[in-house]
Formats: structure tokens, sequence, C-alpha cells
């Protein structure tokens, strides 16, 4: 059970605390939990219906391949808008920071998720992430999993992971 929420925002932050606390940990079963299946993972590079917990699994791997890869430390998202579309739905956006130590890894990201409540818990029933440059992130949250280097449009610095280029920011 889910505890109650006083607002929309409320839902939103909690699923994206428990499932950003998750990957970093690489803590599948807890970050799955907070999934309805089947899932729509939409980006620029296409739509993901991921349809088992396999190829949930498969997604979740490699977008932690790709952070790991970067150097991802921290990953700061927080809700920018949110709303009861009714009781049971949250239509939620959000944006994500990925940081490794202080630096920022990509430029800010927005995502819009729709939320659902079923049987008590709340989940994430589908995601649309805007996220122009990072290639292969974008690449394993549409199904297409990493067998490549990470690349990003900005520079590589010594911890091996890139930010953005100057003015992305």
């Amino acid at each position: 059970m889910s505890p109650d929420f006083k607002s929309p925002k409320d839902v939103s932050n909690d699923l994206l605390e428990r499932t950003g606390a998750a990957m970093l940990k690489g803590d599948f079963e807890t970050f799955a939990d907070c999934f309805e299946l089947p899932q729509e993972m939409d980006t620029f590079h296409g739509r993901n219906l991921v349809q088992t917990r396999e190829q949930l699994r498969a997604v979740f791997d490699a977008v932690l391949q790709y952070y790991r890869s970067m150097g991802v430390t921290e990953m700061a998202r927080h809700c920018v808008e949110a709303e009861f579309v009714d009781p049971d739905t949250v239509q939620a956006t959000h944006q994500s920071r990925l940081l490794a130590g202080t630096e920022l890894v990509l430029t800010p990201y927005p995502a819009l998720s729709v939320l659902k409540r079923k049987d008590g818990v709340w989940r994430v029933a589908s995601c649309q992430y805007a996220i122009s440059d990072a290639p292969d992130l974008n690449d394993a949250l549409a199904g297409r999993l990493l067998d490549k280097t990470p690349k990003n449009t900005g520079q590589t610095h010594p911890h091996g992971h890139q930010t953005p280029s100057e003015g992305e920011i």
C-alpha cells in the first residue's frame, strides 16, 4: 500500500525518489515494483512497449550500464508540474539532472509520466523522455541495448564522463 498523498506532486516525487535510489543501488526488484506492466517508454529514438519483467530488466540493466559508464553518482530529479486526471491517475512532468560528483553529466532533460494507482499502490504506467544529447541513453530506454561506449555531444572529462557543451546548461 502506498501512503496517502496530499498532492499529485507528492505522488510523482515519491516515485522519482524510489526509482532513482533503486537504480543507483542496482536494486532491480525495488525498481520493478514501481512500474506497471505493460509499460510504454518513449524517446526521440522510438517507443518501447515493455510487457514483461524480463524486458523491464533489460532496460534497467542497459540504463544502469550507461549511468555507471558515465560515472553517475546522483540523479537529482524533481516534479515540475502534476495533476490528478482522476482519483487513480496522475499526469506529471519532471526534470532530471544526472551528476557525477558535482559535475553535470548531461543537459537536464524533461519527462512526462502517467502514474496510476491500482490496489492502493502508485506505479509509473508510461513515460516520455525528451533527452537531446545522449543517444545511448535514448537507445537504452527505447529497448536498444547498449553494446558500445556511451557518447554525448559535450566534452570528455578525466573521470570518463561527458558534460554538456558550454551554453547548453
